[in-house]
């Protein structure tokens, strides 16, 4: 592959209008590929150099995982000082390593601007699913699960780099789930009851390429003792977003900012919703409206490209 990367590139060997059509928020895609197929994303020795760069990494961007628990930062981080933050933790090479070797899953978040390739992918992404895209990384060095069985609220594109892993397919499926305590705070026990029977297990290794929907169910197991994969998590705008910039265009309407009637006098209180509603059907069709909505979903998708 040439240093740059379409989207066609990534779902090889399926065409966009194929993907768009069959596949995306839909089912997931899983093809075999070649073995040097990304060989050259990011490796585990590239991602060891890269945690020695203390201001890269703080207690937020850089986690590590056990058996589907999270490992409190301050037993693999250090206090340290900066002129604009004081006191933060850090991140350290050895302590994140004892860790590791314990069975933890150290997990990178946000690392699409890390190489010059990442970047073309998390652009790639973007640009053709018109959606902001973060890139996060999984590195093991035993072969012990860091998560158990969830869904996630974002589409997700899972690029093997080294070892192998088995991913299991269930065909439970959260409808349309987005980043909110109704979907975060699900319990365990309402993952493994909602996740219904195994539909697939797949054996991804270096070359392939896997593609799950949000709201999929899925885990995944290394099978050697060094795993290292990256998870391209993209999420497209939804009618929310619509809401929330109507909110702002409804401040400047008079019906929106008058008094509720009374709530004993029921033909005024309905008559009031209506104008309402009609107030807010007029904005959510106005060209002006739908422009300025355009706009900002391109800006957010292009933020981070």
């Amino acid at each position: 592959m040439n240093s740059g990367i379409s989207f066609e590139d990534i779902i090889h060997p399926l065409s966009r209008p194929k993907f768009l059509q069959d596949f995306f928020d839909q089912k997931y895609f899983y093809y075999e590929g070649v073995e040097d197929r990304f060989k050259d994303l990011l490796t585990s020795a590239q991602l060891m150099e890269f945690i020695k760069i203390s201001p890269l990494w703080n207690e937020a961007n850089l986690k590590l995982y056990h058996q589907g628990q999270s490992i409190p930062s301050e037993l693999f981080c250090q206090p340290s000082s900066t002129l604009n933050q004081g006191i933060t933790l850090k991140p350290t090479l050895e302590l994140i390593h004892s860790h590791l070797m314990k069975g933890a899953t150290l997990v990178a978040n946000d690392i699409g601007t890390l190489t010059p390739r990442l970047r073309k992918i998390s652009h790639a992404l973007a640009e053709s699913l018109e959606a902001p895209v973060q890139a996060n990384l999984y590195y093991s060095v035993k072969a012990q699960p860091g998560f158990l069985s969830h869904f996630d609220v974002h589409d997700v594109f899972v690029f093997p780099l080294e070892g192998e892993k088995k991913w299991r397919l269930y065909e439970g499926k959260a409808v349309s789930p987005i980043h909110h305590p109704i979907f975060n705070n699900l319990t365990q026990e309402m993952h493994e009851t909602q996740k219904g029977p195994l539909l697939k297990e797949i054996h991804l290794k270096p070359g392939s390429f896997l593609y799950i929907p949000r709201g999929m169910y899925h885990d995944a197991l290394a099978l050697t003792d060094h795993s290292l994969h990256i998870s391209f998590g993209v999420t497209r705008p939804i009618g929310l977003k619509a809401i929330s910039l109507l909110f702002e265009a409804m401040l400047y309407e008079k019906i929106a900012r008058q008094n509720f009637p009374f709530l004993n006098d029921s033909q005024q209180f309905s008559a009031h919703l209506q104008a309402l509603g009609k107030c807010a059907n007029d904005i959510l069709n106005s060209p002006h409206f739908q422009d300025q909505l355009k706009a900002q979903l391109v800006s957010e998708y292009k933020a981070g490209t």
